[in-house]
């Protein structure tokens, strides 16, 4: 850590969206649809497809489940007491009634916002606790990937076990929650070899980075972006973001740079390190995220993936935490490219954050 900016691979200024807080085809045979009347049950319009591609890939490994009684449905809270944490919520026996239930948060934030196979995952990790009464298996295979589709959200991002271009993974993940014995995957093996892909310890300033926010439901500009050479871990510069006015939860301000990634193996994984220290976080967090670009048919890059993982209210004095880290597992040999995000999300004015010393390394 803390070297000079040696990127030794091409450098793309693509702008960013906000942060968070995670499809796929199926066989369409006709002894697995959905029934237009759901007796007992309901099934809101926006949640049928995603109920019918489970069924049907659940019952195409053996089983024989129907949609009978289940309700899938929209919700302002979640029913279950205490659970203000959860965008969504399986019941095997809602209420003590004998009914499988689905309830999702109906916002943007827990619905609206995310891709098709964001909601997939979501949706089968609650139709699985509704329909086959699984609890959550948390731990990880060989090479860091979740174990199971039914990792907690405390342990995981139930958007983003798999992703649009996994297939072998969304089939494996299925699989095992059919038959919990399925063996380990080849492409879940441990990846040990490991090469830097680029290192900055920002002393030449903010060389190729640029900034931007979220959408701020206070409509005002909450962040100044500046290059601090005092809140350092090392000489002479780092990236600052101070938030310069009380914020709404969705403003997210970004450091923000892209770099090309070439000659890796598919699901290799990628580590970014960096230097963080924070004043003031009382309400909000700070973080690093990465999004996974592929390039379409003009050949320039698309966002298709978003990994990330924060700091959250340390407290209203400095903190300084070396070494934190954010990191894809698996990444697919589509990616083209990586978009490297450093971010604030904070709530209360004159929180601080600088980033120092960053560095990507790459495993294959």
């Amino acid at each position: 850590m803390g070297a000079k900016n040696s990127i030794y691979v091409c450098l793309l200024l693509i702008l960013g969206i906000g942060l968070m807080i995670q499809g796929c085809s199926s066989d369409d045979a006709d002894t697995n649809q959905i029934p237009q009347d759901q007796e007992g049950g309901t099934i809101n319009e926006p949640f049928k497809p995603y109920v019918e591609r489970f069924i049907n890939e659940i019952n195409q490994r053996g089983l024989n489940l129907s949609t009978e009684k289940l309700s899938v449905v929209f919700v302002d809270n979640i029913t279950m007491p205490n659970s203000n944490q959860f965008c969504a919520y399986g019941y095997v026996n809602f209420q003590n009634s004998e009914t499988p239930r689905v309830e999702v948060i109906n916002s943007e934030r827990c619905w609206g916002r995310w891709s098709e196979t964001e909601k997939e995952n979501l949706m089968f990790h609650e139709l699985a606790h509704a329909l086959l009464a699984f609890g959550h298996i948390n731990g990880t295979l060989p090479n860091g990937s979740q174990k199971s589709l039914m990792c907690a959200s405390e342990t995981c991002n139930n958007y983003r076990v798999y992703n649009l271009y996994q297939k072998e993974q969304r089939s494996y993940y299925l699989d095992q929650l059919v038959n919990n014995r399925t063996e380990i995957p080849d492409w879940a093996t441990e990846n040990t070899f490991s090469r830097i892909v680029a290192e900055d310890s920002f002393d030449g300033g903010s060389e190729d980075w640029t900034t931007s926010i979220g959408d701020d439901l206070n409509n005002v500009m909450p962040y100044n972006f500046y290059i601090d050479n005092e809140s350092v871990l090392s000489p002479s510069n780092a990236l600052a973001i101070k938030s310069t006015s009380d914020s709404s939860t969705g403003a997210f301000g970004h450091w923000q740079k892209s770099f090309t990634v070439t000659d890796f193996e598919n699901c290799s994984n990628i580590l970014i390190r960096a230097d963080i220290v924070t004043q003031g976080l009382v309400e909000g967090s700070v973080g690093i995220a990465i999004d996974l670009l592929e390039r379409n048919m003009q050949n320039d890059f698309d966002f298709f993936a978003r990994y990330s993982n924060a700091i959250r209210d340390l407290g209203a004095g400095t903190v300084s935490t070396e070494n934190f880290e954010a990191k894809v597992i698996c990444i697919p040999e589509e990616t083209a490219a990586i978009r490297v995000l450093l971010y604030m999300n904070s709530v209360s004015k004159g929180t601080i954050a600088t980033f120092d010393n960053l560095e990507i390394e790459l495993f294959e």
